[in-house]
């Protein structure tokens, strides 16, 4: 177990080192060691030992009881070295990053957007846990933003039913206000849509699509779904219509070397790489209404949008589109920011 000593005065274990032992620092999930800064370094039998950074949270220790056993003895050590442990430990592992973290509000649906959860996750080959933020007001977003920074999930889902609770007064938390303080990329959720069939896939930043390509990419190859790519043009000044050097065509996206060009190419060789039925879309419509046609068409899954660049000259020319999806569509709704690979 490498030099551990027992610090009388402070009555708390001092690790120096510690010998990695997946078949006993594997017992506890990444996800609860990791929030509550605790490590398996000992089993005898049934009894686990535990060291934690903090053994008078209650909370955090029947989480750990509920998944080691009532046979659990728990020590106090310093965090630092506890977190370093879990890092050296968790590092040897290639599944530990690949968490879905869920914060669902309770109320009629709270079951069917868990579901969906567990679901996805399983289709992903993701881990899922639950978020324990249960605060409201503006203390919620510097609780979740911590609880993203100490489990480091690839993937945080939002599930807000379409009626809370009647003892639960209705969320407080703002969907923009979320993407803008989190770092991680974000699905929202009011009506689960599964199986995943048909998902729309929103170009309109070639700086920050990469990860919401790599998302419609590994969601598409795990559930066989086809993907629809819409790349949000700007609007041809109605003065110039006539002219055939300014209209907007396929050809003539796939063939230039703009940087959406060059996106183009780069998502259909993509595509045809795993074999992914793809289909790309031109609209002529106010960038925001390319959106909004598109899906009153379609029959779409899941959309899949890159968060967008604080850009003021973007916001201007074309609007914020994150922020009018999130206020309008139905369907399940992917922020990108980070990629899932």
């Amino acid at each position: 177990m490498g030099n551990i000593t027992v610090n009388h005065e402070k009555e708390y274990l001092q690790l120096d080192r510690l010998e990695i032992k997946s078949s006993i620092n594997g017992l506890l999930p990444y996800d609860i060691a990791r929030r509550y800064h605790a490590l398996p370094i000992s089993r005898d039998g049934k009894k686990i030992t535990v060291v934690m950074a903090d053994p008078s949270d209650l909370e955090a220790k029947n989480a750990i009881l509920d998944t080691l056993g009532s046979s659990t003895y728990f020590v106090k050590a310093d965090l630092q070295v506890i977190d370093d442990s879990l890092d050296l430990i968790w590092a040897k592992q290639s599944t530990h990053a690949q968490l879905i973290l869920v914060w669902t509000r309770l109320g009629r649906g709270q079951d069917e957007i868990e579901s969906y959860a567990a679901d996805l996750a399983s289709l992903l080959s993701f881990r899922v846990s639950q978020s324990r933020c249960h605060g409201e007001g503006k203390t919620i977003y510097k609780d979740l933003a911590n609880e993203v920074e100490i489990l480091n999930p690839h993937l945080m889902i939002f599930g807000i039913p379409q009626q809370p609770a009647p003892e639960s007064p209705p969320p407080m938390l703002s969907e923009p206000k979320l993407v803008e303080c989190l770092p991680v990329s974000l699905l929202f959720v009011h009506k689960p849509r599964l199986p995943l069939k048909k998902l729309l896939l929103v170009i309109h930043h070639a700086g920050t699509d990469d990860a919401a390509i790599d998302w419609a990419v590994l969601l598409a190859r795990r559930s066989g779904a086809a993907i629809t790519i819409l790349p949000i043009l700007a609007p041809i000044p109605l003065m110039y219509s006539g002219l055939n050097r300014l209209s907007h065509n396929l050809p003539t996206l796939l063939t230039t070397n703009c940087p959406l060009g060059r996106k183009m190419r780069q998502i259909v060789r993509r595509l045809n790489e795993w074999e992914i039925d793809g289909t790309l879309r031109l609209r002529g419509e106010e960038p925001e209404w390319q959106i909004r046609a598109e899906l009153l068409e379609g029959d779409y899954d899941l959309i899949i949008i890159a968060c967008e660049p604080h850009n003021r000259l973007v916001d201007f020319m074309c609007g914020g589109f994150v922020k009018s999806i999130l206020d309008w569509a139905e369907q399940p709704v992917l922020i990108s920011k980070t990629s899932p690979v």
